[in-house]
């Protein structure tokens, strides 16, 4: 694994990893967790603490197919992607989430009523290797999405929303070649962000309608294509409120 400071440090076969008080095996380790730790001379982890925010109630982003499911209980994915600053990193594990009768369901067309009861792992409807978003607290799946993969993002400052759509400006696309932030317009001719029926809007560590963006709030957007080639408008499909 590799920390935020550069430094590589290697997991040991025999390591011993806690998370939330229970042993758990290397691969647990995910992008962003904060782990106090004891390394060898060799640069190998001995003995980790995993103090990741995920117990906290922050809610996070994560991707994957599913691999099977216990009724009205709980799912996994083969593996799964974690999406962080606008970026999504793989992990080749499986993941496991918990659910209950207040997980919400969404396709493209919306809210799914009584959507656990269709979530099933067998019949004609199979949701098995179906792919899925999921907004998660810890290991509860808070939201489960059918949404398209969307690798293109972009950034700026509310000055209008509505329940359609949002209007920003300062705006920059993440230009994936270069690796950095590229201005969009030098007139700062904005950028409007079309909102779908499955998009999520996080604020604050809860999912809010977009109603409850404020003027002057600094957003980034997970989108469909690329800002400069759409002439200023996307469809968005995660939101994501930064200050």
């Amino acid at each position: 694994m590799k920390l935020l400071s550069g430094e590589t440090i290697y997991i040991a076969e025999d390591a011993i990893v806690v998370r939330d008080k229970r042993l758990v095996d290397g691969n647990s380790i995910m992008v962003g967790d904060t782990l106090q730790a004891v390394v060898t001379g060799e640069n190998k982890l001995a003995v980790g603490n995993i103090m990741s925010e995920k117990t906290t109630g922050s809610l996070e982003v994560f991707r994957g197919r599913i691999k099977q499911i216990k009724e009205r209980e709980s799912f996994q994915f083969e593996t799964f992607s974690l999406l962080q600053d606008n970026t999504w990193y793989y992990h080749p594990t499986p993941h496991t989430f918990s659910i209950d009768a207040n997980t919400k369901f969404y396709t493209a067309e919306g809210i799914v009523e009584d959507g656990i009861e269709a979530f099933l792992d067998y019949g004609d409807k199979s949701e098995v290797s179906n792919v899925y978003t999921v907004v998660a607290i810890g290991d509860k799946a808070y939201m489960i999405i059918d949404m398209p993969y969307i690798t293109e993002s972009v950034k700026g400052q509310v000055y209008k929303a509505a329940d359609g759509s949002i209007q920003i400006k300062d705006a920059y696309y993440y230009h994936k070649q270069q690796k950095k932030w590229v201005q969009y317009s030098k007139k700062n001719t904005g950028a409007t962000i079309n909102l779908q029926s499955n998009t999520v809007i996080l604020k604050d560590g809860k999912v809010v309608p977009a109603r409850s963006l404020e003027e002057g709030d600094i957003i980034s957007a997970m989108v469909e294509t690329n800002l400069k080639d759409s002439a200023g408008t996307v469809n968005g499909y995660i939101i994501i409120v930064e200050n």
